[in-house]
């Protein structure tokens, strides 16, 4: 099963620690995920 979230509420469920990147991907890969989100969490603030 798929379910999509928006980046606040996976920042909720990072911060509560009911997910972690490291436990679904390599550290190479959460770090490019993590680079990504805040990417566009930016751009979302700056209207892009």
């Amino acid at each position: 099963m798929r379910y999509t979230i928006t980046s606040q509420q996976f920042d909720y469920l990072r911060r509560e620690r009911h997910i972690e990147f490291e436990a679904f991907f390599s550290k190479e890969e959460a770090e490019t995920l993590k680079t990504l989100l805040d990417t566009a969490r930016a751009n979302n603030a700056t209207g892009r």
